[in-house]
């Protein structure tokens, strides 16, 4: 997901360098801090107790897979329960606004470039640790087959 929001403002960036997008052809959501907590905290718990996400499910789904079902019908049954309340929880959904400037350009006065290749960088570390983590697993589990094995 990070790479693809990456991507994307990359894309958005040369866009608008270009002049094919205007400044303001984007419109950016103003952020309830603790609206946006408590939906992290309940679809990262979901995410984490299902495993999978929405789209994994789908592919899950589309294989078969009977958790994937389960997965499938507990996130849309979650939507369906949170359209139901949503009137009553309107109070705390519009609770506690963020700035009005939303760009982390408005709110650092960095420029977007530097943005852009601060993020470029923690995404290539990002993957070169996720690959030294991987080969690491890798050969933590080889050594423990091959132990439990006799070998």
């Amino acid at each position: 997901m990070f790479t693809a929001v990456l991507v994307a403002a990359i894309g958005l960036y040369l866009l608008r360098l270009t002049g094919v997008v205007g400044n303001n052809a984007v419109y950016i959501p103003t952020l309830f801090f603790w609206a946006m907590v408590a939906g992290g905290v309940l679809i990262g718990a979901g995410f984490a107790l299902g495993g999978y996400c929405p789209g994994t499910s789908l592919v899950g789904l589309g294989s078969g897979r009977i958790d994937a079902l389960v997965f499938f019908a507990g996130m849309v049954a979650g939507t369906i329960v949170f359209a139901t309340v949503f009137g009553p929880l309107t109070g705390f959904y519009l609770a506690a606004k963020g700035p009005d400037a939303q760009r982390l350009t408005d709110l650092t006065d960095l420029p977007e470039w530097l943005i852009l290749a601060v993020l470029v960088v923690v995404a290539a570390l990002g993957f070169v640790l996720g690959r030294k983590l991987e080969r690491a697993r890798r050969a933590f589990h080889g050594r423990t087959s091959l132990h439990a094995c006799g070998g």
